[in-house]
């Protein structure tokens, strides 16, 4: 009989937590994707400068890191992948990222750096291309990367937890949230490889954006900006703006209904004309075209999307259209310890122009109310 109450109790307990568990499963994984993406942004930047300054003023663990999730995001839409794969590279990301804050490696950090930083990538390209990308995450939420910004604010100014050790152990338990909500997509089909360049643009902007966070704080010293403002300012702008557009969204449903996906599009690749252009301005005008860029990023988060809408392209075309932000962001990183923030400027310059074409080539399409799902840019 006590056998029999015993077994009854664990059966109850199994019940009562099995929700709390899928609860878990669900939401902590787009959770976790947003907290490895921004501590990637910051946290890589950051000790790029300080390991690695002499090699492409410190961008290179942020190009390799990129490009990784680029292609790995764009393989796995196309391929199976299974949630092994996902656990080997967070596994190996986080020892890499261990050996960087272990003194007798002090000789190999910027070596254990981008090899983290390769692996990082492939852990984010696997599972974001698993959770229909984070942008989708944003949309079905406007808490994941509000609460992504708070943990990774709250890393910054604990004591120990900006280190080495302290992100490899951020990275492992974000990985374990992952691997459970990955081993649940391993029988799902492939999908379509994205090779769309316009869609590409607003991405890119952002992308430079947040890689060149360290170095245009030394270029805006004069404004008195501490480190701790730099990163509050950049969380918001990348995390904060994306939920603030999703809550707008929802709060007019009305609105949604009647403006097309193309009509984000289109609001999205104005704006990022105009914060383009502000950038390779004058400084003085810097903040408001990264307030503009980062509201082009956030109508490219929350914007639908239909099955008519992706393009049936190989994986290698649409990491090689893709891949023009990492390309880009090395380009700056040579030619910032000559020329300074100049080469950034011209950077924005060229991103607005394609901005420009491709904004320009949707409203010559004029199309009518049933083909605008079928517009391709």
């Amino acid at each position: 009989m006590p056998a029999f109450i015993q077994l009854l109790e664990m059966t109850k307990f199994t019940t009562l937590a099995k929700p709390k568990l899928l609860m878990l499963r669900t939401h902590g994984a787009p959770t976790a994707g947003w907290i490895l993406m921004l501590m990637g942004w910051f946290w890589l930047g950051h000790q790029g400068i300080q390991l690695g300054w002499l090699y492409a003023s410190g961008v290179i663990p942020l190009v390799l890191w990129w490009a990784c999730r680029i292609g790995a995001k764009q393989y796995a839409r196309t391929h199976a992948v299974a949630s092994s794969w996902v656990f080997c590279c967070g596994l190996g990301a986080a020892c890499m990222l261990a050996f960087t804050g272990l003194n007798p490696f002090a000789n190999y950090d910027y070596a254990a750096l981008n090899t983290a930083s390769v692996l990082w990538g492939l852990l984010l390209g696997l599972t974001e291309a698993r959770s229909q990308s984070l942008s989708n995450q944003c949309a079905q939420s406007m808490w994941y990367p509000l609460v992504a910004a708070v943990c990774v604010a709250g890393m910054w100014f604990m004591p120990g937890a900006w280190s080495g050790i302290g992100v490899a152990l951020a990275v492992f338990a974000c990985v374990g949230l992952l691997v459970s909500h990955a081993s649940s997509c391993d029988a799902q089909g492939a999908s379509r490889a994205h090779a769309r360049w316009s869609e590409q643009l607003a991405p890119m902007a952002m992308g430079l954006m947040m890689a060149t966070v360290w170095q245009g704080h030394a270029w805006c010293a004069g404004t008195g900006w501490s480190s701790e403002d730099s990163l509050l300012i950049h969380l918001l702008l990348m995390a904060g703006l994306p939920a603030i557009a999703q809550w707008l969204i929802n709060r007019t449903s009305n609105f949604r209904h009647v403006l097309h996906v193309n009509a984000w599009r289109m609001w999205s690749l104005a704006l990022l004309v105009c914060g383009s252009i502000l950038l390779a301005s004058d400084v003085a005008y810097w903040f408001a075209g990264m307030l503009l860029q980062a509201f082009a990023w956030a109508f490219h988060c929350v914007k639908g999307s239909t099955r008519s809408d992706a393009v049936r392209e190989h994986w290698v075309l649409a990491v090689s259209v893709a891949g023009l932000g990492p390309a880009a962001l090395l380009w700056v990183g040579l030619g910032i310890q000559q020329q300074g923030p100049v080469v950034l400027q011209i950077t924005q310059l060229f991103i607005a122009m394609l901005s420009a074409c491709a904004l320009l080539r949707m409203l010559a399409a004029k199309p009518g109310p049933f083909k605008k799902a079928q517009l391709k840019v």
